[in-house]
């Protein structure tokens, strides 16, 4: 795939100041060390940073791991000293709906199936209509 730039696009860069001062600068080569001058200075510089546990060794580490297991501990205290005992209800103590109410529902909502079949029988299978007849 072949870039098409436009064709005033050279005879800006040639008018253009800041290739001009790139046009003008010296190229510099490198000298024979540095490769080796720049593997010494990044290991110089590893060596003056700290792994994780020497940071949390240093005083603002032991603050801060201090404070937050001071909290935790006030917050585990806060939490268990509930002053209102909860005292669970039974299940026994719930007595269940009388049947005739349960009675009246089954027959509301078998009659809105019903109706809902007599609709659009295509809602329902076979066996369920035969249900819902007998």
């Amino acid at each position: 795939m072949k870039n098409h730039l436009p064709s005033d696009f050279d005879d800006e860069l040639d008018g253009d100041a800041v290739w001009n001062l790139i046009d003008q600068s010296s190229s510099l080569e490198p000298s024979g060390s540095f490769t080796q001058d720049t593997l010494r200075r990044s290991r110089l510089e590893e060596t003056g940073k700290s792994s994780w546990w020497q940071k949390i060794l240093t005083p603002i580490g032991l603050v801060s791991i201090s404070g937050t297991a001071v909290a935790a501990i006030a917050l585990m205290v806060a939490l268990k000293a509930d002053p209102t005992p909860v005292t669970p209800s039974l299940i026994a103590d719930h007595k269940p709906a009388p049947t005739e109410e349960w009675s009246e529902l089954e027959d509301q909502l078998a009659s809105a199936l019903l109706v809902t079949a007599s609709e659009d029988p295509s809602l329902f299978s076979d066996e369920e209509l035969v249900a819902l007849l007998f």
